[in-house]
């Protein structure tokens, strides 16, 4: 049988709650039996005490229980001298006068036998001397040690014997068995009751507590149909809203990986259809006689499959980077020897394009980092490259390097034009440009500083970037030195 989560915590809760219910109400059962019968048993010796008062004037009379001993029809005559009967006829009297009438002798005999039964306990007796010699039992009477009721009988603050009574027995057509009864059948009745109002509460409970589950369910479905933009409404402080809070956080993690999946494949279509585009309309001047198939020619078109291919490389590079898929092979490096093999490697470009690449401080760098030699060197001539395609003629670039706390800083700072503030923490995003000063005409595929932050965080270090203090923009990177531990 397949049971909802709702019915399991209405079962859960009923059960628990019926468990307690049942097991407080036998105990409340257990201990309402025992407590009247202690106090049956209690108010059965308070009713002999005349009895008691009466064996121990006789024996302080007679100085023995020799005599009670002897004659066994002595002791009947004892309790029948302790029976109030003036009490008894002022009780006759006073239910002829309520009854407005004579009662008849078979109204008296009863009533009569009305008042013996409170010494009842009186024919079920047994007197032991000071030795616990038993010296009187009644012939009513046949229960064993475990049936008596003990009082000690005194005088002059001494033990003289013991007086043992039997313990109540509840019987049917009894006023206390009818009492007993009457008190348990309530007990009980408060116990369905309880059940009752426990079941319902169960079934209010289990639906409260499934209500926000249900919704994270319905959620999570809209979720698995695409439905990045649905949400579930958040209630208190508790785990389950807790819960709901990091759906909503999943949710817009979602939608905002579905729409950077979605630009993304739009940006990567139009970087890819531009070059392509542009192939096309050569090749097909070409073909149609507009444009001679010249040298000059060939060459254009060999600069946009350039183009292209690196576009193609980059984007195969940061899928690498993305997959954690890029090779690094960590070892102790010279940030020094790297930095100046990058800075020879690009020296003849800048001097082409009108550039001014310095290290000024770099001869004073002593340092050493764990690093993957290949990707460190990927880093530094993307860094570089980025410089020289959007910095302008006639500018500056300066690479410096130095030791700071535990990382190495190294910093590259170009001349204008800059980036806006506001774009600053956007240049890290793949595909990303500034149209205005650093457009697609430089030839960037807007890949680079994507590739760049991905190979820093590989190497357990951060890059950030700001706007130089010579007008263009200075980014910074953090790498950890070399640790011997």
């Amino acid at each position: 049988m397949n049971i909802k989560l709702q019915g399991k915590l209405f079962l859960a809760f009923a059960c628990a709650t019926a468990s307690v219910l049942l097991v407080v109400a036998w105990f409340a059962n257990w201990n309402f039996d025992k407590g009247f019968r202690e106090y049956l048993n209690q108010a059965a010796i308070e009713r002999t005490e005349s009895i008691r008062n009466a064996l121990v004037e006789h024996y302080n009379s007679t100085g023995s229980w020799q005599d009670l001993q002897d004659n066994p029809q002595l002791l009947r005559q004892l309790i029948l001298q302790t029976i109030d009967w003036d009490r008894h006829k002022r009780f006759i009297e006073k239910s002829r006068r309520s009854d407005g009438e004579n009662i008849s002798r078979k109204q008296e005999k009863h009533r009569r036998k009305i008042f013996e039964r409170h010494f009842r306990e009186a024919r079920y007796l047994r007197l032991y001397d000071e030795k616990d010699k038993l010296i009187i039992a009644s012939s009513s009477w046949q229960g064993g040690v475990e049936d008596e009721l003990r009082v000690p009988l005194m005088l002059d603050n001494e033990q003289i014997g013991t007086f043992a009574l039997r313990k109540v027995r509840l019987k049917r057509n009894r006023l206390d068995y009818e009492f007993r009864e009457q008190q348990l059948k309530k007990l009980w009745k408060v116990v369905v009751f309880a059940l009752l109002i426990s079941a319902l509460l169960s079934w209010l409970l289990s639906r409260n507590l499934i209500a926000p589950i249900r919704e994270l369910a319905k959620g999570a479905a809209a979720l698995g149909d695409g439905d990045y933009a649905r949400r579930v409404e958040v209630r208190g402080s508790d785990e389950l809203a807790s819960l709901g809070r990091d759906f909503n956080q999943l949710a817009s993690t979602l939608e905002k990986n579905e729409q950077s999946r979605q630009q993304w494949i739009a940006d990567i279509s139009h970087e890819l259809r531009t070059p392509l585009a542009v192939l096309r309309g050569e090749i097909e001047a070409v073909l149609d006689g507009v444009r001679e198939f010249n040298s000059d020619n060939v060459k254009s078109l060999h600069a946009e499959v350039l183009a292209l291919g690196r576009l193609v490389d980059d984007l195969y590079q940061l899928a690498l980077s993305d997959a954690g898929a890029l090779d690094y092979r960590f070892s102790r490096e010279d940030p020094r020897e790297l930095l100046e093999l990058s800075l020879d490697a690009f020296d003849l470009r800048y001097q082409q394009a009108s550039l001014s690449l310095s290290a000024p401080h770099l001869p004073q760098l002593n340092a050493a980092i764990r690093a993957d030699r290949k990707r460190f060197t990927q880093l530094m001539h993307n860094l570089l490259e980025n410089s020289l395609r959007y910095t302008d003629a006639g500018g500056q670039v300066i690479l410096n390097a130095e030791v700071l706390d535990e990382n190495l800083k190294i910093t590259l700072v170009d001349s204008s034009p800059s980036v806006a503030e506001e774009d600053l923490p956007k240049i890290f995003e793949r595909l990303y440009r500034v149209d205005q000063s650093r457009s697609r005409e430089h030839g960037g595929s807007g890949l680079g500083l994507s590739l760049c932050k991905n190979i820093v965080e590989a190497h357990g270090g951060r890059i950030s970037a700001e706007v130089s203090n010579i007008g263009g923009l200075k980014v910074s990177v953090y790498l950890p030195l070399w640790s011997d531990e």
